[in-house]
């Protein structure tokens, strides 16, 4: 999300005077924000997508209180990107020049892929559908999704962010790795097997700045390293979000994604990376790191969309 909003900053902030809020902040900020507030985070325990614990977490009573101070009259037009505060006070207040734009609006439409749950897992299609379908989007006409592919005329590619567009790629033999919900022990256990590749894992939860362990380098989540490193690395092993899959085919680098557990999003986003012949596996293995290690597939090249035309065709509806 974070890095959505900072594909779009210099287009907007041309075109309109801007405010920006996040909410739930997990992660470092990239642009300027103007504010921030609690909202609704997930979470996750060892690993693993905890749909109660994310319900039960949320204070209703500092939620609505937070929707009320919120102003919406003073904007001509808003647009969301999966964020539940300004979603649920535009409800409140019936606020009508909101748009949402988001890689999970994607699955408003059917055509959209999607994982099928297993029949042990059958109990969690309703909260899935909340999360994913109702859980911070708006009427459909004003819905416009982003994906891979385009599934669906609502359905824009990917937007990347300057940072990543200006790259010259470059190929050093490193391996770049971001599952920041897995340890550095669960990490080590996989990845020391393969003493003749480089690792370098990234990681937020590290408390010192780097730690090198025989042939991997873990360093704690920092944007500007991080870019520079993807760069020149030669793969990476990654979750199966959404903006970091986009930049890696953008980038032309091979890489395998890891669904973090239970994360209907991200299995739904394997299952559309597995179409496009990128190799998805349901846990990090050493089966899943020796394929990556030995694999000469040729990438997928990720088209793209630009700001300019999402927001040439929302002007357009703004009432």
């Amino acid at each position: 999300h974070m890095s959505k909003a900072k594909s779009m900053e210099s287009e907007l902030r041309k075109r309109y005077d801007v405010d920006f809020l996040v909410s739930s902040l997990c992660n470092p900020l990239l642009i300027d924000v103007d504010y921030i507030m609690d909202g609704a985070t997930l979470t996750f325990e060892d690993g693993k997508l905890d749909i109660p614990t994310t319900f039960n977490n949320i204070n209703a009573k500092k939620y609505l209180k937070d929707c009320l101070s919120l102003d919406l009259s003073k904007y001509d037009f808003i647009i969301n990107d999966h964020e539940t505060l300004v979603a649920s006070a535009s409800y409140i207040r019936e606020y009508e020049n909101i748009f949402t734009l988001s890689h999970q609006a994607a699955f408003r439409f059917k055509e959209t892929p999607r994982f099928e749950l297993p029949w042990n897992r059958a109990h969690e299609k309703i909260p899935n559908d909340l999360v994913m379908r109702g859980y911070s989007t708006n009427k459909l006409e004003r819905c416009y999704g982003i994906h891979y592919k385009r599934y669906h005329e609502r359905i824009f590619y990917p937007l990347l962010r300057e940072e990543i567009l200006n790259m010259n790629p470059t190929q050093n033999g490193k391996c770049v790795v971001y599952m920041p919900k897995l340890s550095k022990e669960q990490i080590s256990s996989i990845l020391s097997s393969f003493k003749k590749q480089e690792f370098i894992v990234f990681d937020p939860k590290m408390t010192s700045l780097e730690e090198k362990h025989d042939n991997i380098l873990f360093r704690k989540t920092d944007n500007k390293v991080f870019l520079e490193n993807l760069e020149k690395c030669s793969m990476a092993i990654i979750n199966a979000g959404f903006e970091m899959p986009s930049e890696l085919m953008y980038l032309g680098k091979k890489f395998i994604a890891i669904p973090q557990e239970a994360q209907y999003e991200q299995e739904c986003n394997a299952l559309a990376l597995s179409e496009l012949g990128v190799k998805t596996y349901p846990y990090l293995t050493k089966e899943a790191v020796r394929n990556l290690l030995s694999d000469d597939t040729a990438i997928y090249g990720q088209p793209i969309s630009s700001p300019a035309e999402i927001l040439d065709i929302i002007e357009k509806q703004v009432k």
